[in-house]
């Protein structure tokens, strides 16, 4: 479960948004299954497994409007298969993007350190009680909005 660590960080997890397909799972990991001949037909692979091999799917165990790492690699799964991302664009059908994850990001602290011209937006983070922070430029200003980052400049 080395590849899906890699989707945790100290400031960054992937949001509820995503979804995970998981391979060599124990019978607990997931009442959720798929078999591996339907995921290789649509993801046009030529084969991801033997015939018969099923892919458990996860989107559950949520900390703060994030995915938990915690229960994603205590689960009894050996490897991450793909990420699945649930898009939903105004006025058009919802789809699920294969391949991709959506990751949610944030400062720490409680105090906001954006620069003039920037506003702070607070965000949960996936310590209880933990909260962080984002910023932006404003409109007409171009930049990252952070203090100790580029700030923002007149666009």
């Amino acid at each position: 479960m080395e590849d899906a660590r890699a989707l945790f960080g100290n400031n960054y997890a992937m949001t509820l948004r995503n979804g995970l397909f998981l391979r060599n799972c124990g019978p607990a990991a997931s009442p959720c299954l798929v078999s591996s001949e339907l995921i290789s037909e649509r993801l046009y692979l030529a084969s991801c497994g033997h015939k018969g091999d099923n892919i458990s799917c996860f989107s559950n165990g949520t900390t703060a409007g994030y995915l938990s790492e915690e229960f994603v690699t205590k689960i009894n799964c050996t490897s991450l298969f793909t990420t699945a991302r649930y898009n939903r664009i105004a006025m058009s059908q919802p789809e699920l993007v294969f391949g991709e994850a959506e990751i949610g990001w944030w400062m720490d602290g409680g105090e906001c350190q954006c620069s003039a011209n920037a506003t702070c937006t607070r965000a949960t983070t996936t310590v209880p009680e933990k909260m962080g922070y984002r910023c932006a430029c404003v409109p007409g200003f171009l930049g990252d909005g952070f203090v100790a980052g580029e700030g923002c400049r007149k666009g």
